[in-house]
């Protein structure tokens, strides 16, 4: 897959590469004007800030103050369990963030007249692009952090898997050895499946989204080389595809996937209540998801490609890159 090699190049930049070192040592994506002065106020007066205001909003409601710290472990108990619901959706922001970030950081070398200079290294246009996009999506922590709620999450799941496995196994094996097998047993089968393929759902969402941040940010400079349309468009475009590609798979499961497997052709091959049935459909919706995303992270790529005037060869030695030698098992490095 396009994305899981993209991914891989991101998660082992080249680190040695002059232009990576030159981006990680540069300023983070300036924030616009009218924020910049908000920016530089010190934390501690936002603290004040925010107490003074949850004194004169709550100063009616004072005499319930216990009750409020009673409820607020509760309230991070309910949001460590939306903790899944919500990390898809910082990925898809964080990664329209990293492709704003890469296309300002690409406009400013054309502005400085720089960009040619730097094209001319012996890895080729691809190549220092390539290095640009790593530095500033490795600038922080933020891909650290990420890798690591996804593995979390990921734990999360199989722990979830496991439990229900050690829960509703037995019942269905010995159903299926005294040829008894219950509707409660398809059930249970389906939901076994249904986790397990919302977890696949999940680490491609995430490699996925982590592809499309670099691609757009180097598609987008390609067309203007303005500071402001550049963050703009890198920004609407990611969340255009990201949200596009979802839309899209939901009017397919609509109006294609479900009339085909409630019609008369599949109904009798694949009964809604069979083992085939909770079997196939899980499966079938993983896969329509995959061929749209990956579709369109094959398409932005292969453009960027065509725009930047790449060769093949280029392109090849970025999506086939290997780990380097002090980032190997047992040396440590960044995640």
């Amino acid at each position: 897959m396009t994305s899981w090699r993209l991914w891989r190049a991101v998660r082992h930049p080249p680190y040695k590469h002059p232009v990576f070192r030159r981006t990680m040592q540069a300023r983070p994506m300036a924030l616009p004007g009218s924020l910049r002065g908000l920016a530089r106020v010190r934390p501690s007066w936002w603290l004040l800030l925010v107490g003074v205001t949850l004194l004169l909003i709550l100063r009616p409601t004072l005499h319930a103050l216990p009750l409020l710290i009673f409820t607020a472990p509760i309230a991070l108990v309910l949001l460590f369990f939306l903790t899944p619901l919500l990390f898809p959706v910082v990925v898809m922001v964080q990664s329209a963030w990293w492709a704003a970030s890469i296309s300002q950081a690409l406009v400013s070398e054309h502005k400085q007249q720089t960009y040619d200079i730097l094209c001319l290294f012996p890895d080729g246009c691809l190549g220092v692009n390539w290095a640009m996009a790593s530095g500033c999506m490795r600038r922080n922590l933020m891909f650290s952090a990420l890798s690591v709620a996804a593995r979390v999450l990921l734990l999360m799941g199989l722990v979830l898997l496991a439990l229900l496995l050690l829960l509703l196994g037995p019942g269905i094996i010995a159903d299926l050895t005294d040829d008894m097998i219950t509707a409660n047993d398809i059930a249970a089968f389906r939901t076994l499946l249904d986790i397990l393929a919302l977890m696949v759902a999940y680490a491609l969402h995430y490699v996925q989204s982590i592809a499309l941040g670099p691609i757009i940010g180097l598609l987008v400079p390609t067309y203007t080389h303005h500071r402001v349309e550049a963050q703009l468009g890198a920004i609407g475009l990611s969340l255009a595809v990201q949200v596009g590609s979802y839309l899209l798979f939901l009017a397919m499961v609509r109006g294609v996937i479900d009339p085909l497997l409630s019609g008369p052709l599949l109904s009798g091959l694949l009964p809604p209540d069979s083992w085939l049935a909770s079997a196939v459909q899980p499966v079938l919706f993983l896969g329509l998801l995959l061929v749209i995303r990956e579709g369109a992270v094959t398409g932005l790529w292969r453009l960027a490609i065509q725009r930047l005037n790449v060769h093949p060869d280029e392109a090849d030695r970025v999506l086939h890159a290997r780990r380097p030698a002090r980032q190997r098992r047992g040396s440590g490095g960044p995640l």
